[in-house]
């Protein structure tokens, strides 16, 4: 089966979104990483640490800024890079998810 890493960028504006797993994606953890399988596609992804942090978080249905505080609480992120870097990351982890169809991005009413 083909393994792939998460590279494509979304268009979805994330900070107005909830996101929430797909219900297709297996998951199994390994030390302090997480392999995802898509059951439609047959592809595995695989997530560091903060990715497996973030994941974990996607298990109820989460904003960028819950997920963000869930890594800068679990990281014990300085404050001055919360908004800036930290931020970015999730949301470019977020992007790729969602570009792969891992996770489901629902509007916040």
């Amino acid at each position: 089966m083909p393994v792939s890493f998460l590279s494509r960028k979304s268009t979805t504006d994330l900070t107005c979104c909830r996101f929430r797993r797909s219900p297709r994606v297996l998951v199994t953890l390994q030390a302090d990483e997480a392999v995802l399988f898509d059951t439609v596609r047959d592809r595995y992804f695989t997530l560091n640490g903060v990715g497996t942090c973030v994941w974990a978080s996607l298990e109820q249905p989460s904003t960028l800024a819950d997920l963000v505080a869930v890594v800068c609480r679990d990281y014990d992120v300085p404050r001055e890079d919360r908004d800036g870097r930290v931020s970015r990351d999730v949301s470019d982890l977020l992007g790729q998810l969602n570009a792969a169809g891992l996770i489901v991005a629902e509007p916040i009413t």
